[in-house]
């Protein structure tokens, strides 16, 4: 590692429009070849700091930002996205956003040639699509990938111009835990590269010994924290604890969703003869990797895909949360999401009232655009707004972790479990299902639903709970 400066904020704030200051006075210095993680409370201000780092935070998503910042002892604050993103380069924890073209190969080709010019742009193309395990998608829309093929595809594209400084706003979103080893991995010789490095990740636990340090963002500013110190705390709090939640099974008999043999495929078969019944009050989830259809389930389950053959029963209302959360809101504000949502059902004010509070409890500001939320605060915004207005019979959750802390996750898992209505979640990850108890357990693969058991202990999730809350500076 060496001693001079790569990145270089100092005095740094940031808010929208006219708001409250996000980032009050940061500072943070990274070392060229230094490996730093930075982990920080929902709606802490980790995205506003990687899109002030890859130039977009202004122009793009009007961020009032003061302060000074350097890439290499220059000044970055005003410089062009594109030329900015030559020498430290950030992937979105939306991956979608990378891309220009609709095909991947496509897009990958018209960045290598703006880069490059047309002499070395096949040549960069191949090698990103092999380095990358994705020639195989290299034909695909991008809208078609799945969340984890997205995330790779995004990581290749960002490493066609060979940035210095690579910034990653939680890469393990939406990754299965076999793609979260092939992430490190990457990590691993991108560090033996000598490339500089800054993460922003919520599912830091299996990871946070992979970094030089590891800062914490509170209250606007940068703290560093001793890791060391906090995981012999984290582990003696763990001891002797074990909150395991039950779902709330409701009436026996009162079935809300029956599939009977569900084909269904794009090109390809996806699903094949899947058939699943749910109970109102009852909670099941369904793991699966990358790709292997668990949102195609749900599409079908909303009437959205219609399957090549079977049955689908839905009895009762149904709201589904989408993996790509943006796409559940359409109004300007949480408040108006909620006068929407309870207008659909005649809920009148006291479903108003209802929801508002719920979401104040939580912290979340009714005022607020959706736009302005974090990953993490729009998931958990979702399910207060459909547990308090609609109530559904059926619940639908397409990766509900996804961006969200281990307390959030922690806290949404009792939140569901309590719910009355039956839930249906799909999750890459093993993460916490050690502390679905009662719920029944899916594994999606090869096209069929086979029944699973947790491969996560609960005291290893707690573990995780109570590091998160050590590093956030969370009382009980």
């Amino acid at each position: 590692m060496s001693s001079e400066i790569a990145v270089q904020l100092e005095d740094l704030w940031a808010r929208y429009g006219s708001g409250e200051w996000i980032l009050k006075g940061l500072n943070l210095s990274v070392s060229k070849g230094e490996s730093v993680l930075i982990v920080g409370a929902t709606g802490s201000g980790k995205t506003t700091l990687a899109r002030i780092l890859n130039g977009t935070a202004g122009p793009i998503y009007g961020v009032e930002v003061k302060g000074s910042y350097k890439v290499n002892g220059v000044e970055a604050l005003g410089l062009d996205p594109f030329i900015l993103g030559l020498k430290i380069h950030v992937v979105s924890q939306n991956p979608y956003i990378h891309f220009l073209n609709f095909i991947l190969e496509h897009d990958y080709r018209d960045y290598a040639r703006k880069v490059y010019g047309d002499r070395f742009e096949k040549q960069v193309v191949e090698k990103t699509l092999t380095q990358f395990n994705i020639r195989e998608l290299r034909h695909h829309y991008f809208f078609n990938l799945s969340g984890g093929q997205a995330r790779r595809a995004a990581t290749g594209k960002a490493l066609i111009p060979n940035p210095e400084i690579l910034v990653f706003d939680e890469p393990f979103m939406w990754l299965d835990d076999k793609g979260v080893n092939e992430f490190l991995d990457m990590l691993h010789l991108l560090k033996k590269l000598g490339k500089t490095i800054i993460v922003f990740e919520h599912r830091f636990n299996k990871v946070i010994r992979f970094f030089d340090r590891v800062c914490v963002l509170r209250n606007g500013k940068i703290e560093e924290a001793d890791v060391s110190a906090l995981i012999k705390i984290a582990a003696a709090k763990t001891l002797g604890s074990n909150p395991v939640y039950q779902s709330n099974q409701g009436e026996r008999g009162e079935v809300v969703l029956r599939m009977e043999n569900v084909t269904f495929g794009y090109r390809e078969p996806v699903l094949s003869n899947v058939s699943l019944e749910l109970k109102r009050g009852e909670g099941v989830a369904i793991i699966g990797l990358n790709g292997t259809g668990k949102t195609t389930l749900l599409k079908l389950i909303t009437g959205y895909l219609k399957p090549w053959g079977g049955r689908i029963k839905v009895r009762g209302r149904l709201i589904y949360i989408p993996q790509l959360i943006h796409m559940f809101y359409t109004e300007g504000s949480l408040m108006e999401e909620a006068v929407k949502l309870c207008k659909s059902v005649d809920g009148g004010e006291a479903c108003i009232d209802r929801a508002l509070r719920a979401l104040v409890k939580e912290g979340l500001n009714p005022d607020k655009p959706p736009s302005q939320l974090s990953h993490g605060q729009m998931v958990k915004a979702a399910i207060l707004l459909a547990s308090n207005t609609v109530k559904p019979d059926l619940i639908l959750l397409d990766e509900p972790f996804s961006g969200l802390t281990y307390i959030d996750r922690f806290n949404i898992i009792k939140l569901l479990s309590e719910t009355p209505s039956a839930k249906l979640l799909t999750t890459s990850s093993w993460e916490f299902t050690g502390l679905l108890n009662n719920w029944r357990l899916m594994m999606l693969e090869n096209g069929g639903l086979k029944q699973a058991e947790p491969l996560e202990k609960p005291l290893n999730v707690l573990f995780s709970v109570e590091l998160a809350k050590l590093l956030m500076g969370v009382e009980d």
